[in-house]
């Protein structure tokens, strides 16, 4: 973990620290500020209202987790909803561990928005950003106490859109879909059966965890560490380099750094049999796909590699999968604790495994190799962590940020990373969930199949892996209904 995240993990603890002190003297204490005042009298549904307004008019909306009806100071993932969906957890339960575990998702993403809210919008209030937020977290602790939402509207829709696959006559379009994915994956199968060699022209920079004086601040940091890969990336331009993401004014999207190499991490959750898995996701980001050719659907700006590693409840791996950040590209990587389960007969893209792991200890580190231009995954090979490289790769340090950042990335205002002075931030992604700027030319000819300008790259959270049948990267029953896991607890 890098000194940046410890300081921004540090900040915003100390940040809603402060919030929870204002709220405790609230209580007892006038004001001070009078501006003030007048933003406390505000009822707190006008508040939520107002500001969402705002945020809305401003375009800075983030759709990464999902309203909850009638609550403004909640948002649900998929994960948030099945446990509100399970009918074996009683209702207090709900409200003292889910409801709890929403209002955070909401925190995460209103403290992004505000963030990145212009500072016209504060001019007109008569109030700081700080307060706005300050505001925020009060009126959202105050509702707090108010009854919870009924569990059948915590609900998160998917990121298909019915209106396509209808004018796209889906059910006779999706068997030519089918056709052509069969061969795609045949394709990639032959690739990932071939002996690895590097690609012609192409030098090889192994990108490694920075070193750290210090031990992890917490637990979850420690696995993140314990578990992150080494990536062998292929280069043959500065599009095939990892870099930090920040938001270019000139170009009005996001960029890669690749000066400045950066690995975007985060814990999640998945469901398997009325138990919570926990779950490691560690994306890189590159500059560009550039294009094979004048008719390369599939090039554009910028591209990436996401890994995720889920873990059973020891903390061994049970199975790895990964996907590039348009949610394209989605393969599984079994360890022999997790066991596949057949496929239905009509889900084409049910599971595509294009190999399979040994066990993973934790005397071992899994290295990814990445192919240059296309960021294909190559080979995963898993090695003792006291072996050595011996070959003449270029390595890397790899700095671990929280994936956080990408929805307040830094702005700058000239190529060469200057930033006048000005502390802004824009998120890497739309109000529609998808990065400005990363289309692709295949949305011209997938819009059939539901997904919406497919290819381009996407938010967490709105990620549709599959062009035919439905499936989501983070649907909460995506494991338990492909594997059986052996668990040791």
């Amino acid at each position: 973990m890098s000194h940046f995240d410890r300081g921004w993990r540090y900040g915003r603890g100390m940040a809603l620290a402060g919030v929870s002190a204002l709220l405790v003297a609230c209580s007892g204490m006038p004001s001070t500020p009078e501006k003030q005042d007048v933003a406390i009298s505000t009822p707190c549904n006008d508040w939520f209202d107002r500001l969402d307004r705002a945020v809305a008019k401003a375009g800075v909306t983030d759709v990464q987790e999902h309203r909850v009806a009638g609550h403004p100071w909640l948002r649900t993932s998929r994960f948030t909803a099945a446990l509100a969906q399970d009918r074996t957890m009683a209702d207090a339960i709900f409200v003292s561990t889910v409801v709890p575990q929403m209002r955070a998702l909401d925190r995460a993403a209103r403290e992004a928005e505000i963030s990145n809210l212009p500072k016209a919008a504060f001019a007109s209030w008569g109030l700081s950003r700080y307060e706005v937020l300050q505001q925020t977290e009060r009126c959202a602790a105050a509702s707090m106490h108010k009854t919870p939402p009924a569990r059948g509207t915590v609900v998160v829709p998917d990121d298909y859109r019915a209106a396509l696959r209808w004018w796209g006559v889906y059910p006779l379009t999706k068997h030519i879909f089918t056709a052509g994915v069969q061969r795609e994956l045949h394709r990639l199968q032959a690739d990932f059966n071939e002996p690895v060699t590097l690609a012609p022209g192409a030098r090889l920079v192994r990108y490694v965890a920075e070193a750290t004086p210090s031990p992890p601040i917490d637990a979850e940091m420690a696995l993140l560490d314990q578990h992150q890969p080494v990536f062998e990336k292929e280069v043959l331009t500065d599009d095939d380099l990892a870099g930090a993401l920040v938001w270019s004014a000139p170009q009005a999207r996001p960029v890669v750094q690749p000066t400045r190499p950066t690995l975007y991490r985060t814990i999640g959750h998945t469901r398997y049999r009325g138990r919570t898995l926990t779950q490691l996701v560690y994306t890189l980001w590159f500059g560009a796909r550039p294009p094979d050719g004048p008719f390369d659907l599939l090039a554009g700006h910028l591209d990436g590699l996401v890994w995720r590693v889920t873990l059973g409840p020891e903390g061994r791996p049970l199975v790895y999968d990964t996907m590039h950040p348009c949610g394209c590209y989605h393969y599984f990587f079994p360890t022999p604790r997790a066991l596949p389960l057949p496929a239905p007969k009509d889900e084409p893209e049910w599971m595509f495994s294009p190999q399979a792991l040994p066990h993973v200890t934790t005397q071992d580190r899994v290295v990814l190799r990445v192919a240059p231009r296309t960021h294909y995954l190559k080979k995963v090979v898993v090695m003792n962590s006291q072996a050595h490289f011996v070959d003449a790769a270029q390595t890397m340090p790899l700095r671990a940020v929280s994936q956080e950042q990408l929805r307040t990335l830094p702005v700058v205002f000239a190529l060469d990373g200057s930033t006048n002075g000005e502390a802004l931030t824009r998120s890497a992604y739309g109000p529609d969930g998808l990065v400005p700027g990363t289309e692709r030319a295949e949305r011209w000819f997938f819009w059939p199949m539901g997904i919406t300008s497919a290819g381009q790259m996407r938010q967490w959270g709105r990620h549709a892996t599959a062009f035919v049948g439905k499936r989501h990267f983070d649907d909460a029953d995506l494991f338990e209904r492909r594997f059986e896991f052996v668990l040791g607890d």
